[in-house]
């Protein structure tokens, strides 16, 4: 259909990488903008190793990565966090609601779905430092895993532009109503 509309089949992503097409005017495509990557790392700093607890887990952040165009954080919790601890209003409504539905197939599905939303909240952090640098969330990955010996574990990175400026001293993550300094220096 693409192709009878005059424009270009795009080449296929690889695998678990989602891909668009421009359906504009052809002649008028824009240039995509350039995102720098952050490429160089300019300074790595290790965790403390001090985890606090969370939702019925213990999160550490393992290490800080400054790149000369963006900020990583990367955590683990061990155990995973308790979701229905982490987002209790959330739950406290679900429930609720549940209370009204007697098909037990349709109340697992909705706490299937819930559970899935609700994972998908854990996404949003922030970041502040003390030179007051305002910063947006670049990106952001999270995997669970379970096993015998240690049961649930939860890691994961977050990504923030721009890197600190060179005034800043200290950083301040917060995830959900936790906030975390990172000293800099």
């Amino acid at each position: 259909m693409l192709l009878g509309l005059g424009y270009d089949l795009p080449d296929p992503p690889p695998s678990g990488v989602a891909s668009a097409v421009y359906l504009g005017n052809p002649a008028e495509k824009p240039e995509p903008p350039h995102v720098s990557e952050p490429t160089n790392l300019v300074q790595t700093i290790r965790g403390s190793g001090r985890a606090i607890d969370f939702y019925g887990g213990k999160l550490r952040i393992e290490r800080v990565e400054v790149f000369d165009g963006a900020v990583e954080i990367h955590w683990d919790v061990t155990p995973d966090l308790d979701i229905w601890q982490a987002f209790p209003v959330e739950s406290a409504e679900l429930e609720a609601d549940l209370e009204e539905v007697a098909d037990e197939w349709a109340v697992e599905e909705f706490r299937k779905k819930a559970t899935q939303r609700m994972t998908w909240l854990l996404r949003n952090s922030d970041l502040a430092d003390d030179a007051g640098t305002s910063y947006r969330t670049a990106g952001s990955s999270r995997r669970g895993s379970w096993n015998v010996v240690a049961g649930s574990h939860a890691d994961g990175h977050v990504v923030f532009r721009p890197p600190p400026t060179t005034g800043a001293r200290r950083l301040k993550w917060t995830w959900l109503s936790t906030t975390l300094e990172i000293p800099l220096r």
